[in-house]
């Protein structure tokens, strides 16, 4: 009798583990969630592009931030805002389109791959126009304003990828210069369009016309 009162004893535990092992296993078998290595790759992928972020504005004068080599250009405050309202745009779109229903067969389907798109993302050579949403309007009121709303983003969007159990292989969108990716793509494409930006803020930096130092 007392053995087998200590057999039911234990039988919840045993069950408890049983149910906590398989949601394991189910969860790393599951090809719509992210693997440690992607979690990894993307964490510090964002978190590299956030430094090199205010590493390219570190110390830059009012006059250096809105210097334009000619009108129809971008000077580095209009990168800065771009950069800082596609990373909430983007992060908006990941979690837009979790809220349609999964697609695992697209998956299979998926042409584009992470290195494609930091490739693509990255050739200056390639000229994609901006979103009217996204294009620099003056909508932040300093570059401290700017720093500060890209860095709450990221950040969040850094923790998210090291948490999120969402399915993000298996939602899609299609954006304008890679096509068809996923919401693990997406996280990637983050990273890749600020490397862009920092490209071109650095572009600017090089002009022979671009101000040394600040006027007197």
């Amino acid at each position: 009798m007392l053995k087998m009162k200590s057999i039911l004893f234990f039988l919840p535990a045993l069950m408890l583990v049983h149910v906590l092992t398989a949601q394991t296993i189910a969860i790393a078998s599951d090809k719509s969630i992210l693997t440690s290595k992607q979690r990894t790759f993307a964490a510090e992928y964002l978190q590299e592009t956030k430094q090199a972020f205010f590493n390219a504005l570190e110390g830059l004068t009012e006059e250096q931030l809105k210097f334009k080599a000619k009108d129809e250009k971008w000077c580095i405050l209009d990168c800065a805002e771009h950069i800082a309202l596609a990373e909430r745009t983007l992060a908006g779109v990941v979690q837009k389109q979790l809220l349609e229903p999964a697609d695992s067969l697209k998956f299979k389907k998926l042409k584009m791959t992470e290195k494609k798109i930091i490739s693509r993302l990255t050739f200056r050579l390639i000229k994609v126009k901006a979103p009217e949403v996204i294009k620099p309007t003056g909508q932040f009121k300093s570059i401290d304003d700017i720093k500060h709303a890209f860095m709450n983003q990221r950040d969040s969007t850094i923790n998210y990828v090291l948490m999120t159990q969402a399915p993000l292989h298996y939602h899609y969108w299609k954006h304008p210069a890679t096509g068809v990716i996923d919401l693990y793509q997406t996280l990637i494409l983050m990273s890749a369009h600020t490397q862009r930006h920092i490209l071109q803020i650095l572009e600017v930096k090089k002009n022979a016309k671009f101000p040394r130092t600040a006027n007197p």
